[in-house]
């Protein structure tokens, strides 16, 4: 099943750059090992972020949110984190989400999953090769075979 989560904005987050007064604050989003990444906002505690990104997942599966600011010279700094279930959202409609994060501030975020039959199967192009059919060892023809014609046992040289 797809969902798509749009990160529209964040609040009161906590202050890293104490000279401005401000941080640069982006998010990482995760779902079982897909992850996406909100733009940059800088100069600010309270951005607008205003993206949507599309998962697929599993109903019960968790998305993490964990918000950093943006730090040139060095190691990101963590602003919080939140993790939200994922199994109660229904085909067809927005659920738009204040969620507090384990330090200081909050995230708004919507999330929608598309209307009608839920995606019971995804389909691919795929190649005999992934699929598993007529899997059969490949063999090349080896540059010695000469010998068996003629009657003759390679030397050294002719090995190279």
């Amino acid at each position: 099943m797809k969902i798509e989560v749009r990160v529209i904005e964040a609040k009161d987050l906590r202050v890293t750059d104490y000279f401005a007064g401000t941080s640069d604050p982006y998010i990482k989003l995760s779902i079982n090992g897909q992850m996406h990444k909100t733009n940059v906002v800088y100069r600010t505690c309270d951005p607008k972020f205003n993206q949507s990104f599309t998962f697929d997942i599993i109903p019960g599966q968790q998305i993490t949110f964990e918000v950093f600011s943006f730090d040139e010279s060095g190691r990101h700094d963590p602003l919080g984190t939140v993790q939200h279930s994922l199994s109660y959202f229904y085909q067809g409609q927005v659920s738009d989400l204040w969620l507090q994060l384990s330090k200081k501030g909050q995230i708004h975020i919507q999330v929608f999953s598309p209307g009608g039959l839920p995606n019971v199967l995804s389909a691919e192009q795929l190649n005999s090769l992934h699929l598993g059919i007529n899997q059969k060892q490949m063999t090349t023809q080896s540059p010695l075979i000469g010998y068996k014609y003629f009657g003759y046992t390679p030397s050294f040289n002719e090995l190279m």
